[in-house]
C-alpha cells in the first residue's frame, strides 16, 4: 500500500498549526469514498446490517469531503483538513 506523502510544495505546512501535511491520491479517496457510501444498500436487503451500514456511509461521506474539498490534504499535528 501506497505511504502517504509529505506535501513538498508552498502549502506544506499547515495554516493553523504550522504542521506538515500530508497527500492522498483524491481519485482513491472518492473511489475508496463511493464504495463505503454504496455498503448502505445492503442493510435493504440484510436488517442486521443497518448499523455498519451507516457507520461505513458517514466514513464514506468524510473520505468524499476530504478529496473534494482539501484536495487530499490533512495535517497529521491537529487532524484537520
Amino acid at each position: 500500500m501506497e505511504r502517504p506523502r509529505v506535501v513538498s510544495e508552498q502549502a506544506s505546512t499547515c495554516p493553523r498549526c504550522q504542521g506538515p501535511l500530508i497527500r492522498r491520491n483524491p481519485l482513491y479517496l472518492v473511489m475508496v469514498g463511493v464504495l463505503m457510501c454504496a455498503s448502505l444498500s445492503i442493510a435493504f436487503w440484510v436488517p442486521l446490517f443497518w448499523v455498519p451500514g451507516l457507520i461505513l456511509f458517514f466514513a464514506g461521506v468524510y473520505l468524499l469531503a476530504w478529496a473534494t474539498l482539501a484536495k487530499g490534504m490533512w495535517c497529521r499535528q491537529c487532524k484537520r483538513f
